[in-house]
């Protein structure tokens, strides 16, 4: 025997005892997911890729693991999971186990996607991403209703934890990223995707929250898209629904109205915390803001800020809140983002509000509106407002119309209660170039009403020495 022989059988036997200290349950395992591959349906001799079989496109069963979760880890099984609740077991649980990849490409040869549960079924179990992606998820139909990666989930459900990346859906009504409308709890969710609806409801998170829904810690970075009731992260939400952590960074344009970079219509009693937007806003209709589009009855706006360019074609155009009506709070509020309106009715926080508080809020950019135009507010009719200040440049561009101020627009009939507001003086204009105060007058070119008492105008020198910070505590300052 050579000595290389001799060699390569020490290596061979060595290999063999290697081998041979492996445990049983590798081999098990391995053997077992072989096994898992080969399509079930009955006659065909196919295997599972990505879940889908390679000859009659079955989709993969999930496995039900000991807590009652069906475990996806393919996209395969997370359209047979689909196949399931809309089939009409609405009340299971699932939870992704690995990123999901549906599509690379997104365009009319993708695999399209059917949501979990529709108007006729509504998703009711729970639905846990553990911080996993869907990716490449497709849905193209003009005429789609209640779209997203779910379609309609009711009050029972909760889904939590997943992100929606590098999709694409474009439908008509109720349309989401992760949910067209929810009933339920949506936590700890986000989108990249690009979401379009050509008519109403459309939201990058979710379409749609029912009364008493909640969406916490949701956030968008995808561009929106839609008519009426359009929102970064919600479209419309209703009566005692609760948003609350939730931010976009995306683009927002709409052909209509109810338009916004966090909600773009909000209802009674519903509450809007701990929110902002960052994306640019574009609107062809009226009720257009960075947090809030249109608010209505008892709403609570607080801690919220807007620091995206907000722009209305029409009425009613605020950095924080377009419009708000009957006993609204908008509360430690902030707009760093420039305000267009080119009609009437544009603040740097609100832009039409009416029986309503505004409370410890701040404006420092530049807001330009047709008339009614002012840093805090642009139209305001019995409410209360305190402890604001603006310090961005005011200018009203309505050549026949007035009212443009540092701080509000127009107060009808000097019906509101105001208090402790500061702004820089000489930073109000109106068409004609003539320098407004805190108020705005009637009359273009008119010097414009004196200061009530409720007003401080300062220089910018003073602004930046603090003086304002001193104000807003109830002191006072020479500076």
């Amino acid at each position: 025997m050579t000595q290389q022989t001799k060699k390569l059988l020490s290596t061979f036997i060595a290999l063999c005892m290697v081998l041979s200290m492996m445990p049983v349950s590798v081999w098990a395992t391995n053997e077992a997911t072989e096994e898992a591959l080969a399509c079930t349906v009955e006659d065909c001799s196919g295997t599972y890729v990505n879940g889908f079989c390679s000859e009659c496109d079955s989709c993969q069963a999930a496995e039900l693991n000991s807590e009652n979760y069906y475990e996806i880890g393919n996209a395969g099984q997370l359209y047979w999971f689909a196949e399931q609740v809309n089939g009409g077991n609405n009340t299971i649980y699932g939870k992704l186990t690995k990123d999901i990849v549906i599509n690379t490409v997104l365009d009319d040869s993708a695999k399209s996607w059917t949501p979990i549960g529709n108007n006729s079924i509504n998703y009711s179990g729970i639905f846990d991403g553990e911080g996993h992606t869907v990716s490449g998820l497709y849905f193209s139909d003009s005429t789609g209703t209640y779209v997203g990666l779910f379609g309609h989930a009711d009050s029972s459900s909760e889904i939590k934890n997943v992100g929606l990346i590098n999709s694409y859906i474009s439908a008509q009504d109720c349309v989401g990223g992760i949910v067209g409308m929810s009933g339920g709890s949506v936590t700890n969710c986000y989108s990249t995707a690009t979401v379009i609806g050509s008519n109403e409801f459309i939201g990058g998170v979710v379409g749609y929250v029912e009364a008493k829904g909640i969406a916490t810690d949701c956030y968008n970075t995808g561009s929106v898209s839609g008519k009426n009731d359009v929102g970064g992260v919600v479209g419309k939400c209703q009566s005692n629904a609760t948003i609350t952590g939730c931010y976009s960074k995306g683009t927002v344009t709409a052909s209509g109205s109810y338009v916004a970079g966090v909600v773009g219509y909000a209802n009674t009693y519903a509450s809007i915390k701990s929110c902002y937007n960052t994306g640019n806003v574009t609107a062809s209709g009226t009720y257009v803001g960075g947090v809030a589009g249109y608010t209505y009855n008892y709403m609570t706006i607080e801690n919220c800020y807007n620091t995206g360019a907000i722009n209305g074609s029409a009425n009613s155009v605020g950095g924080v809140v377009g419009y708000t009506y009957s006993s609204t709070v908008i509360k430690g509020c902030y707009n760093t983002g420039t305000v267009v309106g080119k009609i009437a009715y544009v603040g740097g926080i609100v832009g039409y509000i009416y029986k309503a508080t505004i409370d410890t809020c701040y404006n420092t950019a530049d807001i330009t509106g047709g008339n009614n135009v002012g840093g805090i507010f642009g139209y305001a009719k019995t409410n209360t407002i305190s402890d604001c200040y603006s310090i961005g440049t005011i200018k009203g561009t309505n050549s026949s119309t007035g009212y443009v101020g540092s701080i509000g627009g127009r107060d009808e009939y000097n019906g509101s209660t105001i208090s402790n507001c500061w702004y820089i003086s000489g930073t109000a204009t109106d068409s004609s170039g003539t320098v407004q105060l805190s108020l705005g007058p009637a009359t273009v070119g008119t010097a414009g009403d004196a200061d009530r008492d409720c007003f401080t105008a300062l220089t910018a020198k003073q602004f930046a020495s603090g003086m304002v910070a001193w104000g807003l505590n109830g002191n006072s300052s020479e500076g």
